[in-house]
């Protein structure tokens, strides 16, 4: 559902709390749609009233903080309906400055059933209904020859499975296609729907290491190193596609007409796009030194993660009613999976102190990420190739973070006190992306942090 909230006319917006503590779903406890018909008044088609109806009953419990219980207290209003101004609508005209029923310490005065409007685009009810049985045998082999009793090499062979499954339904067209996933639905469902599913994933690991410990003068030593191969088959990718997109990438063709009654409706996509291979190798090392001083290090390459033999996947960057020359498929042969920089380094060094009391600890950990795409498209660009458009950079560049802490243990381990400060450099690049036409969200790494922690066992 997309619910459109503001004053009269539009004339200001309104942000509301969805969700919150205490919120409770409906689940099997839902009338509408099991043992009535969604269309109340029976005349074939569903208005406003009848969508926000069903909605409604999908919720048991609203939660404490919730606003759409509140705001659509009289139900729909539309806007262009002769309601009386709103106090809070006031001088706003989308300034920006909306007011929200989750920060506004004087929203809940004014909630009233006079702010909502209507919903847009759910005027369609849709069942999602199917059934998706995947099996599968995984084994492991593991061949290990001890050369001594601190020294071993070993290989090993295994595989790995993750499950098909569903995407949520996709509104269909008039006489687009007419899909009906279960023979006994109710016949007040609107069938014409799609819900594309995808095939599960397969993955076959190869590793060769060898695992020792040491002693160099006073200092025991531990060194691991393995190299390894990953060999996935149909992998499974998740993007955002307009509706005529994501029925394009099933290989439903659409007309002008079908495609502007589908709109510019976004949907999450998962689809098998082909194989990927990851080559690396990692070093792991761990030094004990006297006194209670550690040194930790782990060092992982890889040189290839990139995928290969795959089809040509629809370019959700661009929406297919705004941008159709863009909005169409591109091949991904040899782009390198998304978040997987060719180096990645942790270490950390640990110091213990004994007291008559208790113990003090410390540690200083450092890491370091070498450049990496946060999306499978890799940041190109198929119209600029010397200009990219700013907004389809994915790109994060190398990054080192630090975290500290520092802690007392009193006596026999029954209390303990502890102090941290985490991204000590404040280091806040992307971790993830969602581009779309109209959207470039960016979501980053926690910034600095510190805070105690106190510990009592009992």
């Amino acid at each position: 559902y997309v619910f459109i909230i503001g004053g009269a006319g539009f004339g200001c917006c309104f942000g509301t709390g969805h969700g919150t503590e205490g919120f409770e779903f409906s689940g099997l406890g839902r009338t509408i749609g099991v043992t009535s018909d969604p269309d109340a008044d029976g005349d074939g088609a569903l208005n406003d009233d009848e969508v926000l109806a069903f909605f409604f009953d999908g919720v048991s419990q609203f939660g404490a903080r919730d606003g759409l219980d509140d705001i659509y207290a009289n139900g729909i209003t539309p806007g262009d309906a002769p309601v009386e101004n709103h106090p809070l609508c006031a001088g706003l005209l989308f300034t920006g400055a909306c007011p929200s029923t989750l920060t506004d310490p004087d929203f809940d005065d004014h909630l009233d059933g006079r702010i909502a409007f209507a919903v847009l685009g759910g005027n369609t009810i849709a069942l999602q209904n199917g059934l998706l049985d995947n099996s599968f045998v995984d084994w492991r082999v593991r061949l290990e020859y001890d050369v001594s009793d601190d020294n071993l090499v070993y290989l090993l062979v295994s595989t790995g499975n993750k499950s098909g499954g569903f995407n949520d339904n996709i509104a269909g067209t008039e006489g687009l296609r007419t899909f009906s996933p279960l023979a006994s639905a109710p016949a007040f469902f609107d069938a014409d729907t799609v819900a594309p599913t995808y095939g599960p994933e397969s993955l076959r690991l190869h590793e060769i290491g060898s695992k020792n410990s040491f002693d160099i003068g006073n200092i025991r030593v531990n060194l691991n190193a393995s190299a390894f191969y990953y060999d996935y088959e149909n992998l499974q990718l998740t993007t955002l596609l307009s509706s005529a997109q994501a029925l394009s990438a099933n290989g439903i063709a659409l007309t002008p007409d079908q495609l502007e009654q589908l709109g510019g409706n976004v949907v999450s996509l998962t689809f098998n796009a082909g194989a990927a291979e990851i080559y690396g190798g990692q070093l792991e090392a761990k030094l004990s030194f006297p006194d209670d001083l550690t040194f930790d290090s782990t060092l992982l390459w890889l040189p290839t993660a990139r995928v290969v033999n795959a089809r040509e996947i629809q370019d959700g960057r661009y929406q297919a009613d705004v941008d159709a020359v863009n909005a169409v498929s591109r091949s991904i042969d040899g782009h390198r999976l998304a978040r997987t920089p060719e180096w990645q380094w942790n270490a950390s060094i640990s110091k213990a102190f004994a007291l008559e009391s208790g113990k003090i600890d410390g540690i200083v950990a450092i890491g370091y990420r070498s450049s990496q795409h946060l999306t499978i498209f890799n940041g190109v660009d198929y119209n600029l190739e010397d200009d990219v458009a700013l907004r389809l950079n994915d790109t994060v560049d190398g990054y080192f973070t630090m975290d500290l802490g520092m802690g007392y243990t009193y006596g026999d381990d029954r209390f303990r006190v502890e102090g941290y400060v985490n991204n000590v450099t404040d280091q806040q690049p992307e971790q993830a992306i969602i581009i779309t036409q109209f959207d470039n969200t960016r979501f980053f790494a926690r910034p600095r942090t510190y805070g105690v922690r106190v510990r009592v066992k009992y």
